[in-house]
């Protein structure tokens, strides 16, 4: 094996692009990961109102855009998802599986560990700790909400980069 400045010619495991996709009522959040911890890509897709063909058009021009191998989805735990929602989840299950990427359900837990969280952090810790390891969403986190408030519609971005990377647990 030759070595140059420290580099060797052994083989590196092999390139894996993940994607993770969060849908939302308005459409979905997404973040593209690279095997080495790299964001690619994030944001936001506005579907609005528009029927599930359209939701899964742009699901589908985002898999072709990225061409990721591992796409993670929730695990379908939380029972305060919507029936939308739900049913946009597994579409998208349904295209990466016919694009034959490999289809990972993450849960909470999954997130918290691959964050190095406890199991009683709250969405905002995951949020807080995902602008920690990826300085370009610091500008995208959203002040802690207070009880009485509902979500900031920007942590959907949180929930869909936190699904990316538990994809390495």
């Amino acid at each position: 094996m030759r070595s140059i400045i420290g580099v060797t010619d052994s083989p590196r495991p092999p390139f894996r692009r993940t994607i993770g996709l969060y849908p939302t009522r308005q459409g979905f959040a997404f973040a593209v990961l690279e095997a080495r911890g790299l964001l690619v890509a994030w944001g936001f897709a506005r579907i609005d109102n528009a029927p599930d063909s359209a939701f899964g058009a742009r699901v589908l021009e985002l898999m072709k855009r990225y061409s990721p191998a591992v796409v993670t989805v929730e695990d379908g735990s939380n029972q305060a998802r919507s029936e939308k929602a739900r049913r946009r989840t597994a579409r998208i299950v349904e295209i990466a599986t016919s694009r034959a990427c490999d289809v990972r359900p993450i849960s909470r837990e999954m997130v918290r560990r691959a964050l190095s969280l406890s199991v009683d952090a709250t969405t905002y810790d995951v949020a807080t700790r995902t602008a920690e390891l990826f300085d370009e969403l610091l500008q995208h986190l959203p002040p802690k909400r207070r009880l009485w408030e509902s979500e900031d519609r920007r942590m959907p971005l949180f929930h869909a980069v936190g699904l990316a990377l538990g994809a390495t647990c």
